[in-house]
Order: C-alpha cells, then structure tokens, then sequence
C-alpha cells in the first residue's frame, strides 16, 4: 500500500491508539528466545526452524538436536537428528525432515545443552484425492502500526491447514518514518534507522520473531511464505527501489543482504540451489490444488513507469521476467490438480479511478496495471490452453477486494469473459484508509464506479481471509480485527465470494465456509504448560553480536527489562584483565542496537560485559 493511493482516495484519516505493556523478554525461552517455526509443506516433508541465542563463554559452531513426534507431548518420537549453526547463519537452523506421511500433524522441538525449545505443531501436505483445503492469507504487518493480533486469531481459530503469508512480513522503515506510531516506545523499531544492511536486517527479523503473537503463529502452523518489498525496499524492483537511494549504499549489496537475511529466518525451503535470487516455487496439496508462489519484485522486474509513459505497452517490459514466466506458463499447463491458486504480491485485476465528473483513470503503476503487456501473456496463455480453475492471491495494497479478472469483453451482469478471479487479503496492522465525518464508505464508491469487474472492496479494515477450497468452489471468508491499539484477538466476520469449479467469475456467498472436524488437532503447548519451568520476566540477554569477528564497530543486540540509568560496558581479557570501559549509553525497556568502537583494541579474544540494576550479561567476541 503506498502513499499516493492514501492519498487520492482519502482526504482524511484518524487512528486512535491507548498503551499496553508488551511481555518482556522471558528467561523461560532462553537460549531459544525466537521460538520455533515451520514451513513449505510437501507430503513427505517439511521444514523446522530455530534460532540459538549462544552462550556468553562460546562463539560457535553450536551443536542441536531436534526431535520429530506424532504427539504433542513428544512422547512418541519418530525421527531425530542433529544440525550445527553458527555466526555466518546468524545462528538460525533450518533442518528439511523426510520420511513423512501425507496430511498428518507433527509436533517437533529443539535441544542444546540439556534445554529444550518450545514445541512446534505443524503438518504435511495430503497426496492423491483430498476433499478440502483450509489456509488462512495473511500480509502487510507494520510492526509500528499495532498489535499482531490477526496472528492470535488464526491461531484461536485452530481451523486451517497452513497461513500463507504474502509479503511485508517485515518493513524496513525506520522508527517514525511511515505511518502513526502511536504505541511507542513499546512497538518502536530497531534499529532506530532503515535497514539497509544484512546487520539491520537480521536485527530487525529477530526483533519481529521476538513478538509473542507471530512467535505463537509459527509454533502452531507451518508457512508458505513469499517476500514482497518491505522485506528489502519499498516499490523494489530487480535493480532498485523508491526507498533506495545513493546515500543508502549499493542496491545490489543491499538487495543481497535482504535476501540472506529471510532466508536465515524464514522456515523455507530455496528452491534452486545454484540460484540464490530466486524464491518461486510451487506445492501440489493433493489433487485438489497447486499453490503456485510468484515473485513480482526482485527477480527480473523492470523499473515501474508512469501509466501515462509511452513505454507502459511495451512488450519488452516485465514484471516476472522471462525465466519466471516461462515457468508459470509450464506450471499452469503441467499440474493435474484441479485448482491453480497463484500467490504472489500486487494486485493483478485493473484498478481505475474516477473522481467526481473526471474520466476514468488507471491507477497505481507497481501493481499489475503498471505492466499490462505482462498480464496479458498470461490471460492469453490460460484462455489459449483452457486452462481452468484459476485463482490469485494479493497482499501489497492493506485492503480487501474479491475481483474478477476481466477481459475486454467482460461482462459484469453475467461474469462472462472473466479469466479467473482475485481475493486480496488486508493488512495484518499496516496502514488501512480510515475515513471519518461520513457514513458511507467514500473510496469503495470511487473504485466501484470505475471498475465494473470488483465484487467487494473494503478499504478500512485489518484482518485476513480463509481460502476455503473443495471439489465444487474455492471461498474466500473475510475476517476483521476488532483492533490493534491493545492486544486483544477479537474480529468479525464480513463478507464472502466464491468461484465454482469450471467458472470464471465470483458469486457472493450467504455464510461463511465450515471447516472441517479433522483440523482441530491438540496445540503445541507452551513452556509454561510445564511447571518444572520458573518464568522470569526481570531479564536481559545479548541476541546479537555484529559482525563478530570484528574489525572496527561491534553492534551489539540487547533486551533489557527495565531502563537502566547506572547500565556499564567493559571489556575484559581472557586473563579476566579490564582493557576498555565505555561511558554510560542511553538505554530503553526492550531491544536495543548499541555500537562500540573497537577500532584501537589489540587482536584477540574478549568478554563484553553489560552491568546494571540486578543485569550482568556477558558474550564472548573476537577482534581481528
């Protein structure tokens, strides 16, 4: 969602926000302080993640066991192994567990040094004939905006087979830079300044997976998850982006470290190898559905162009770039399944715009309004081979709309010369249009007036969606947080469209879909189920040493519970020797980042040491 769009359709717009404490960091999860997470389902196999935070006396490589169960209790371990990590994966471990049975729920933990981690819950993806499908469809959380209280329902709801996530699952802005932060210090970014590097960005990842409701999320469910362009830049392409420019460095090193860093901490599987820019792939969930994930951002995207460029229609210019479009092409045309669900970023249906008696108008040229030449190989290749059943799944734009995909002979009485059709999920907390001193809602007029092809639109609201799928239709149920100024999962449902099998074009449903029995399995419980655990929240820790080696600057990722006004920084040698003291730097309850100039200091290795109120936190470091 960007701010132009903001802009033309509201004139104003007022979020209201009061303070809530979020939970401190807690001793209880130490060393594994980021939880667990699980992802990329095939039949046999799935993805189990975590992240050590190491002990103060050792740098790594570190050692972890893990354990696969059928139950929740990990009573009954089926597979076990062990997997080492360390700083140049910022010391997240990713294991891909084979030799899985089809559609079934599995529970999985981690072990260091006799400490386990939480237990995750997660689940294959069926094989052969499958009657229906649940996912709930998620993107956009602005950690600044709110509450992540769109990840507590759908865990609340226990009703669905995966989350897919379509993009800015992180953003990159500095604090205050996008948006009304209203919940500060609490929800306030760190790093304080845009990441621009792989250091912020994995600072700011591990930031967003200390939050107890995304952490709680992937402890529940696996995720299918795609990067969109806050996870490097805004409104990025393949060799720049609006929020890039000459004083943030290189776009190449940048783009490079963005994807490092997702890669370290998101529970996926990379899908080639030899190329380390690509992240489309494609699962088959039974003969049911093929979830055909894109990338309309960083691959082989040319630069956006105004719509009023005479370069708008030219062939040559592309949003997947080739290889990727040949792939889809072959995708669509190969999977024997019945349902082709596309997953990928910006909205792909047109969007016009009229305001008062003015024409019409095309808007927003990041989405795929911008790239028509682009949209129209693929309408022609799904027409061309009758291709059926096909299905896109949007994030980006923080609001909500069921479309069809028109072609030039659309009609909007009968849905005739539709291609296929377009649930768009709202934000989990990113800024929405909020219009007040009026009971309609004045940008759903606009846009309807102009764009005969939309079903339902709702600008206002945050929330998610459930796909619901079976052999008869695809659904889309949307569902809206009641809030995300305090932490409280409460929503309401709102509306749903469906696609029947064999049509093109949606229907509006009387009542929301009815999951399945079967997918109420136990949860994965917290450590706090078990009482031999002493919960803590009066803790600090160091989660991140950068770059360590050091040669010059030593970032250093601190949690502190407290403010602490008496907070020291020494650094002794491995005799026990102090050689450096550092004045007092200005600290906050919560995270973190503080710097240390290490340049003079001898080679070697060394123990930072923060003292405080009740805190002693050491780590070992080395200077080259």
């Amino acid at each position: 969602m960007k701010a132009l769009f903001l802009t033309i359709l509201s004139s104003s717009f007022l979020i209201l926000f009061s303070q809530n404490r979020s939970l401190d960091l807690d001793s209880v999860y130490a060393p594994f302080y980021h939880g667990v997470a699980s992802g990329d389902p095939r039949s046999d196999s799935i993805i189990i993640w975590t992240r050590i935070s190491p002990d103060s006396n050792q740098t790594g490589p570190f050692n972890i066991s893990w354990h696969i169960a059928t139950d929740s209790n990990m009573q009954n371990i089926i597979q076990t192994g062990n997997s080492n990590t360390d700083y140049d994966k910022d010391y997240t471990l990713k294991v891909d567990v084979g030799g899985l049975q089809p559609y079934t729920y599995y529970y999985y933990n981690f072990e260091y040094n006799g400490t386990s981690s939480l237990t995750g819950r997660t689940k294959t993806a069926p094989l052969g004939d499958i009657d229906s499908l649940r996912f709930a469809v998620v993107s956009c959380a602005h950690y600044e905006a709110g509450f992540f209280n769109v990840y507590d329902a759908i865990v609340d709801r226990n009703d669905v087979d995966a989350v897919i996530h379509l993009g800015d699952y992180i953003y990159e802005y500095g604090r205050d830079e996008y948006g009304i932060n209203m919940l500060s210090p609490e929800r306030d970014y760190e790093p304080s300044d845009e990441v621009i590097d792989l250091i912020g960005y994995r600072t700011r990842y591990s930031q967003y997976r200390l939050d107890k409701s995304l952490r709680r999320l992937h402890q529940q469910y696996p995720i299918i998850a795609v990067w969109d362009d806050h996870e490097s830049a805004n409104n990025s392409w393949s060799d720049g982006a609006q929020n890039h420019n000459s004083g943030d460095g290189d776009w190449t090193s940048r783009k490079k470290a963005s994807i490092q860093a997702y890669r370290e901490w998101m529970p996926l599987r990379w899908p080639n190898s030899v190329d380390s820019n690509r992240i489309y792939r494609s699962f088959k969930y039974g003969d049911l559905a093929s979830l055909i994930f894109l990338d309309t951002r960083l691959y082989e995207r040319d630069k956006q162009v105004s719509l009023s460029s005479s370069s708008l229609n030219d062939t040559s210019r592309t949003l997947l770039g080739h290889q990727q479009m040949n792939w889809l092409k072959q995708e669509l045309s190969d999977t024997n399944t019945q349902w082709k669900i596309l997953a990928q970023q910006v909205m792909m249906a047109p969007l016009k715009i009229q305001i008062g008696i003015l024409p019409p108008f095309y808007f927003n040229e990041d989405q795929w309004n911008g790239y028509p030449a682009e949209r129209d190989k693929v309408k022609n290749h799904i027409l061309n081979n009758s291709i059926q059943n096909f299905v896109v799944l949007t994030g980006d734009i923080h609001t909500s709309w069921a479309n069809d995909l028109p072609t030039s002979n659309y009609n909007s009485s009968t849905g005739g010369g539709s291609f296929g059709v377009e649930f768009v999920t709202p934000s989990v907390t990113s800024p929405a249009l909020e219009v007040g001193g009026t009971s309609i809602n004045l940008p759903s007029v606009i846009i309807k007036a102009a764009n005969n092809h939309n079903k339902f639109v709702n600008t206002t609201e945050r929330g998610f969606f459930i796909l619901d799928i079976n052999k008869t239709r695809s659904q889309a149920d949307w569902y809206f947080i009641n809030t995300i100024s305090e932490r409280n999962s409460d929503y309401s449902y709102a509306e749903s469209w469906y696609v029947n099998d064999q049509n093109r074009f949606l229907k509006k449903a009387s009542s929301y879909s009815q999951a399945k029995s079967d997918l109420d399995a136990s949860y994965a419980p917290d450590l706090y189920d078990n009482n031999s655990y002493i919960r803590s929240n009066n803790y600090a820790d160091i989660l991140g040493l950068y770059p360590n080696p050091v040669n010059n600057i030593l970032l250093t990722q601190i949690y502190l519970p407290n403010s602490q006004k008496t907070l020291s920084y020494s650094i002794i040698d491995m005799k026990g020797q102090l050689v450096r003291h550092f004045e007092n730097k200005v600290t906050r309850p919560g995270l973190n980042i503080l710097s240390f100039d290490l340049t003079d200091l001898n080679s070697g290795n060394y123990i930072l040491c923060l003292k405080g109120n009740g805190i002693y936190v050491s780590k070992k470091i080395t200077k080259h």
